[in-house]
């Protein structure tokens, strides 16, 4: 089984927009609220070999560049049914729609 997810962080994923308080207390936080870069990721992880392949970029994938990892990542598959020869994954909307 191969296992396919992205995932991102960017300056605004550093604060949180909830707390845990004593009640009756108001939650503060200052901070200036920057927007820079944005990274993500797209790794394709193998249970019996680890990570096959992985792609970072800045800002988000769309659907040509998940269809170009797919593509990349096809040349470490196996047929089925050997090792690294399925591959699970979200319903994610770029997955549909290159």
């Amino acid at each position: 089984l191969v296992f396919v997810d992205e995932s991102s962080v960017d300056r605004c994923t550093t604060y949180c927009g909830h707390a845990w308080l004593i009640q009756g207390t108001k939650a503060q936080c200052k901070a200036f609220f920057v927007c820079g870069w944005c990274f993500s990721v797209l790794p394709a992880i193998s249970l019996n070999d680890g990570i096959l392949h992985c792609n970072i970029v800045e800002g988000s994938f769309c659907g040509n560049t998940f269809k170009q990892f797919i593509e990349r990542l096809l040349n470490n598959m196996q047929p089925y049914p050997a090792s690294n020869s399925v591959i699970i994954m979200d319903n994610c909307v770029i997955h549909k729609h290159p």
